[in-house]
């Protein structure tokens, strides 16, 4: 089931000059926190501004050894593109279980950061289908219509890719 031919409703305004962001998928993983399985990293700026965390030195990816690996990949220095992560990904074997983003978010619209890249997460999950990746974000998606179809639509009309994103508690009054 490709979604090639899926269409998202952009911005009729010009479209800004396209975001490389890098992702770094680490098959074995160093970090105690989350288990011996692989994970990725992806850049700073992926976080949205709704982030809870962000700028206010309780993000736990802001300190010790996952601070210095976060700002290589930030800086471009360890990862690749989107498009070769993605390749990563669905390269894993099948059933592989592993968590995206063990810092960074997903990928945010090139036309406003606090938007998640509809049709970028689309390939994600199609990436991960026989996989069992999954990923908690921090974008609004309980007000922002936009991200919260971004993040169910996939899911809904798609589960057996596989790929669960879990909004972040703090962003909640629950």
């Amino acid at each position: 089931m490709g979604y090639e031919n899926l269409k998202f409703k952009t911005d009729s305004r010009s479209s800004p000059e396209p975001k490389t962001w890098f992702v770094n998928l680490t098959l074995k993983r160093r970090n105690k926190k989350v288990g011996p399985v692989p994970v990725s990293t992806s850049s700073k700026e992926t976080c949205p501004n709704t982030c809870p965390l962000k700028e206010n030195g309780s993000c736990y990816a802001d300190g010790g050894p996952l601070a210095i690996f976060w700002k290589k990949v930030t800086e471009q220095k360890a990862g690749s593109n989107y498009d070769r992560f993605l390749t990563s990904v669905a390269d894993l074997p099948d059933g592989q279980f592993w968590r995206h983003n063990q810092a960074g978010d997903l990928k945010p619209s090139d036309n406003n950061d606090d938007d998640i890249d509809a049709p970028a997460l689309v390939k994600l999950v199609e990436a991960n289908r026989g996989k069992a990746g999954f990923t908690y974000t921090h974008y609004d998606v309980i007000d922002s219509p936009l991200n919260n179809y971004a993040v169910l639509w996939p899911i809904a009309t798609a589960s057996q890719l596989t790929c669960p994103v879990t909004m972040s508690p703090m962003l909640t009054n629950w």
